[in-house]
């Protein structure tokens, strides 16, 4: 659970405009809680988190995927996703940074 929310950046690094990457993820419940993703809130449609809305045992892990779609993108780019968790009071903040050629 957060109290006080959190972030993480995902450096995708340089791209082709046009490119679909697929990148791989792992979330881990540390909390003595068992939690759960209620909304998964994002501030572009290039971004998608696909990952499973089971609850999470306390101690566990989850293995998530991102996709980001760069079609109609070019240069730096920064997208925000922001995992609402069950009986947190903030998100999780998840920036995604690319640079797309």
């Amino acid at each position: 659970m957060l109290a006080r929310g959190g972030s993480d950046t995902i450096r995708l690094g340089r791209m082709h405009e046009g490119e679909i990457l697929a990148y791989p993820l792992a979330f881990r419940n540390a909390s003595q809680r068992v939690t759960l993703v209620r909304e998964v809130e994002r501030t572009c449609g290039c971004t998608t988190l696909e990952l499973s809305r089971e609850p999470m045992a306390p101690e566990s892990s989850r293995a998530a995927t991102l996709y980001f779609d760069s079609r109609g993108e070019w240069g730096w780019q920064l997208k925000l996703l922001k995992l609402h968790l069950e009986g947190g009071t903030e998100p999780l903040k998840l920036w995604v940074e690319a640079e797309i050629e």
